[in-house]
């Protein structure tokens, strides 16, 4: 549900957001389109208080989305860093996953909202694609059966 949809404005939103940056060092934000399907789903905090790119999950279900998020944010948190092109076996997350640097990270709206400077680039972020079943990526796939991921970036050059 779409707290801003509900009568939260962009201050309160963003003081939640910065306020559980400041207890679990990082927050995670789902974004709706506007008939209420899930859209997006991204971390705010991990840049400015681990030093890393915020992650981003393009469709997919929410709760699955929120859960493979809260699993790489406390990766990161424990000091693991994510690179653009790495590939995540099924061991890690359940599934095929691999790191896409997105090309304009000003998507992830509260990031930017909560931690951008004026002038300064835009927060960095790594997109989560995952593999379908039979272990096809989004752009091996015909658009009506992408599984819902749009990807905010190149894909890697043959693999």
């Amino acid at each position: 549900m779409c707290e801003m949809c509900d009568g939260t404005t962009p201050e309160q939103f963003v003081a939640e957001i910065v306020g559980e940056v400041e207890s679990a060092g990082w927050s995670i934000v789902a974004v709706e389109d506007d008939e209420g399907r899930h859209v997006d789903t991204y971390t705010v905090g991990l840049t400015r208080v681990h030093g890393h790119p915020e992650l981003i999950v393009s469709g997919g279900g929410f709760h699955t989305a929120h859960h493979v998020l809260d699993e790489l944010a406390a990766m990161v948190s424990a000091g693991r860093r994510f690179e653009a092109g790495e590939l995540l076996g099924r061991a890690e997350l359940g599934r095929e996953c691999l790191m896409v640097q997105v090309v304009e990270p000003s998507r992830l709206v509260m990031a930017q909202a909560v931690y951008a400077m004026p002038g300064a680039p835009s927060v960095p972020a790594l997109q989560v694609v995952w593999a379908d079943k039979a272990g096809r990526w989004p752009w091996e796939l015909c658009r009506e059966h992408t599984g819902g991921q749009e990807v905010y970036g190149p894909p890697p050059a043959r693999r």
